[in-house]
Order: structure tokens, then C-alpha cells, then sequence
């Protein structure tokens, strides 16, 4: 019976060896609610049959500073792309530009720290989504897109 025992001690100290080390927790977003707000716009698309792209991307937006982001979109798929800002950030907008460098005309909606744009790809290729503020002072955002 005691080597059952040592038998079994030894398997747990095993799977604790093998356990991975705790990573420490990400830096929170100075604004908790930004995340919150892209999932719920995002979940009411998941509703209408849109997946969400497995990446968020996450920033700092200044006014008059736009940034840009190229994503590869395919012919024909219909995309949103949805952001957020703290609320320091005012006027919100999202433009799309396509592989030729001219901007699209997509369904918009803005409203004070929020904007969504959306698209049906005309051609697959690589696609530019910038997102910008018109005024406010420096605020942190996040940018996600979803397609189907």
C-alpha cells in the first residue's frame, strides 16, 4: 500500500511540475467600458451571422492624427469594422480605403465615442481602415472587424 502511495504522489507532483507558470495579468485600458462597448455592437452583428476577425487592435488617437491599419479582405464577403474610444475622443470616424488607394463608400454610423463602418469587398486584395477624431484630446481606442 505505500507504494500505491509514494506511486501517487509522485503522479501529482508531476502534473504540478507540468502546470505553466502564471502569467501576470494584461494592463488594463484606462477606460474598461471600451471593450465592453465593442463586444455588445459586436454581438448584435454575431446575431445577423457576422464572425468576429480574431484580432483587436488598440491604440492611442490624438486629433488630427489618424491611424491605419491594412487588412486583407476577399471579393464579395461583407465586413463591419466597429470602434471605440474612451470618451475624451469626440467625432469618431472610419474611413476604408481600397487596394487602389481610393476610399469606399460604406454604412456608417458615428456617435460620440463610437463609429462603425461597413462594406461588401469589391475585389480580394489588401483593404486600409483608418480611424480617426476630430477633436478631443488623446484617448485610447480599440478596432476590431467582423466578415461573413
Amino acid at each position: 500500500m505505500s507504494r500505491v502511495f509514494i506511486f501517487l504522489c509522485l503522479l501529482a507532483g508531476l502534473a504540478r511540475a507540468q502546470q505553466p507558470a502564471a502569467t501576470p495579468a494584461p494592463t488594463p485600458v484606462e477606460d474598461p467600458g471600451l471593450g465592453a462597448r465593442l463586444y455588445q455592437t459586436a454581438g448584435a452583428l454575431a446575431n445577423e451571422g457576422f464572425k468576429m476577425h480574431d484580432s483587436v487592435w488598440t491604440g492611442r488617437l490624438e486629433a488630427g492624427q489618424p491611424r491605419r491599419l491594412v487588412v486583407n479582405l476577399f471579393g464579395g464577403n461583407h465586413y463591419w469594422f466597429l470602434a471605440t474610444a474612451a470618451s475624451e475622443a469626440r467625432g469618431l470616424k472610419i474611413t476604408v480605403f481600397g487596394p487602389d488607394g481610393k476610399s469606399l463608400t460604406t454604412l456608417d454610423s458615428e456617435h460620440d465615442s463610437g463609429a462603425a463602418a461597413g462594406l461588401t469587398a469589391p475585389t480580394t486584395g489588401p483593404y486600409f481602415v483608418q480611424i480617426e477624431t476630430r477633436s478631443g484630446t488623446a484617448a485610447d481606442f480599440r478596432l476590431a472587424y467582423l466578415y461573413k
